[in-house]
């Protein structure tokens, strides 16, 4: 597990970046929108992009999970949120609910290379919840001085323990004062009964004590103070006057604001293209290819001609006849050095491709052009960034 872990670990849900970003776009596409209206389509957001890599999950254990994650990234004030955080709250939630186990596993196998089967896992989740050797749990970022309390704490079933601890410790507490003010309700009712000849106004009195009972008990359940961080009743009359045509994540997410508009996705003409990648005898002409690059594309809002045209500088488009032909395909980009020391698929490739591009080009000087910008970063070859460009109007003609 040791592999997937790591894995996980390095594989981001959410970065500090990405949160800035949403919040430029949901301030350019909203102006007249209050701060609070904004922050609540920010929150929302956050859950939707939480909720796009539970794939598998649904109804309450989704809702557990993602809040399981905000409390453990966002409400601690981490900077990022990666799948290992997701992982981890899966492993909390999975004591109580045992029948998580089967997506939990498709989870995991989908959202890493390394294919982990029914009993390793098994086998993991048994020395998780069970686990008593400190060592273990280098893994984890734990602060507490106490190594009983470590050893006590430290897993994630530790965690939910102790916050259930507090939740029955709180509702004690609360419950001894209600009992004494349910005494005294008791004591006026029955002096109001015997005082108050108006059935109508002792009938009100009582519906009036009931619906103050009914408040205090549902904060002695915790549906405030231990409920969803950005649900408060005052952001729920704000939801009221957000607008109906509210973005969803995708469209969110793949907002640009450091990119010009010629890089932003665009429909291309395929035919067009496809003519173009033949008479280059272009491997990239064929499937799984040239689909994996155009939807790589529009996924992350970046014009397909832009990835076409580094497959060109980097690899003249990957001709048939060369003879690692199929190898070279898989990464045309040459992302992570070359395509022989990270030979994946065409899709992985092209999103990580898409994704270097975008980050590269961000903090660009106003003065410099964006291919040259992209160069000083990408590639050694300083003409790089001229032979991408000069491609990539070829493409776009």
């Amino acid at each position: 597990m040791k592999n997937v872990i790591d894995e996980l670990k390095a594989s981001s849900v959410l970065t500090k970046e990405e949160i800035e970003r949403i919040k430029l776009y949901i301030n350019k596409k909203y102006p007249s929108n209050s701060s609070k209206e904004n922050a609540l389509i920010l929150s929302r957001t956050i859950h939707g992009i939480i909720d796009n890599n539970l794939e598998g999950i649904n109804g309450d254990d989704k809702q557990n999970i993602r809040k399981n994650v905000i409390q453990s990234t966002i409400l601690k004030d981490k900077k990022n949120i990666f799948k290992w955080d997701v992982f981890n709250a899966y492993i909390a939630e999975l004591e109580e609910n045992p029948h998580l186990k089967t997506p939990f596993l498709g989870w995991i196998n989908k959202n890493q290379k390394n294919t982990v089967s029914q009993e390793i896992f098994e086998e993991y989740v048994v020395s998780i919840h069970n686990i008593n050797d400190i060592e273990k749990l280098s893994s984890l970022d734990i602060k507490s001085p106490s190594k009983e309390k470590i050893v006590k704490y430290a897993t994630p079933s530790g965690y939910k323990l102790n916050f259930k601890k507090l939740i029955l410790k709180y509702k004690k507490e609360a419950s001894s004062k209600i009992i004494g003010i349910t005494k005294k309700i008791n004591m006026l009712l029955e002096t109001i009964s015997n005082n108050i000849s108006s059935r109508r106004i002792t009938l009100s009195i009582l519906t009036l004590l009931i619906v103050s009972l009914y408040s205090l008990s549902n904060l002695i359940t915790g549906s405030d103070i231990f409920g969803d961080k950005f649900k408060n009743k005052t952001e729920q009359r704000v939801v009221a006057s957000i607008d109906a045509s509210e973005p969803n994540v995708k469209e969110v997410m793949s907002y640009h604001p450091h990119l010009p508009d010629y890089f932003n996705y665009k429909s291309i003409d395929k035919t067009k293209l496809l003519e173009f990648l033949n008479s280059r005898n272009s491997m990239l002409a064929e499937e799984p290819y040239f689909s994996a690059i155009i939807k790589a594309s529009k996924e992350f809002n970046l014009n397909p001609h832009i990835l076409f045209a580094i497959t060109g500088q980097e690899q003249s488009f990957v001709p048939k006849n060369h003879e690692d032909a199929k190898k070279i395909a898989n990464n045309p980009f040459n992302v992570f050095h070359s395509w022989q020391e990270y030979n994946t698929d065409i899709y992985d490739s092209s999103r990580i491709a898409a994704r270097t591009v975008i980050n590269l080009a961000k903090d660009k000087p106003a003065n410099i052009d964006i291919f040259d910008w992209i160069n000083s970063k990408y590639a050694g070859d300083k003409k790089w960034g001229k032979g991408v460009k000069e491609i990539f109007k070829n493409l776009s003609e």
